[in-house]
């Protein structure tokens, strides 16, 4: 895979559900996820449409197909970033400067030395991030592409958070279109496979906005 949209996870190994079915399983996979979701939207239309009463308002029926459209589009493209934020985490580390100083930390943490680096305290890192690591950390979440799923559930997330931040404020439509331009940017997309700051730290933003 090249090009820009992918230039994080070139050369990378897709950890866990591209290693299993492989690229081509992916996009099948993407394909049954908007079949089923198509399915259930005509059987739902078909339901619906023999309960109305005969003398129903045209509008009715129509507001209903509406309904029933976003709410499957809704479904869709909340199973196809999770597959794509999930299918596409990496067994690589890249260390950014700012990554691997969080990821020093962590790993002092959680072998019980203390918030340091290189045997000093650091002034210009604060402990959140590195905390959240070595709680991971310390529940066995070792591995570099361990590390990564839990960065990629923090961007999932957020996708999600954005899905229903502006479905509250907005309406189901409008959301539906903010979570299909948010979720499959590319810059979303690389920064929720980094072990950086940008990914969690919004995605607590957004819960509290909603909360």
């Amino acid at each position: 895979m090249s090009g820009r949209f992918f230039y994080g996870f070139r050369g990378s190994t897709f950890v866990p559900v591209a290693g299993i079915v492989g690229a081509s399983g992916l996009v099948k996979l993407g394909v049954l996820i908007v079949f089923g979701n198509a399915c259930v939207f005509f059987f739902n239309l078909s339901r619906y449409h023999g309960r109305r009463k005969p003398g129903a308002d045209a509008a009715d029926a129509k507001a209903e197909r509406l309904l029933l459209l976003g709410a499957c589009a809704t479904w869709a493209l909340l199973a196809l970033s999770a597959l794509l934020y999930l299918g596409t985490v990496s067994a690589r580390w890249y260390p950014l400067p700012d990554s691997a100083l969080y990821r020093s930390l962590a790993e002092s943490l959680s072998s019980g030395e203390g918030y340091t680096y290189w045997g000093e305290v650091p002034s210009h890192a604060l402990p959140g991030f590195p905390l959240f690591l070595a709680g991971c950390m310390k529940l066995g979440l070792r591995q570099v592409w361990q590390l990564n799923t839990v960065m990629a559930l923090c961007g999932l997330g957020l996708c999600w958070t954005v899905w229903g931040l502006t479905r509250l404020l907005v309406g189901r439509g409008p959301a539906n279109l903010a979570l299909a331009a948010f979720a499959f940017s590319d810059q979303t997309l690389l920064q929720s496979h980094y072990l950086m700051t940008e990914a969690p730290f919004a995605l607590l933003l957004g819960l509290a906005l909603i909360c």
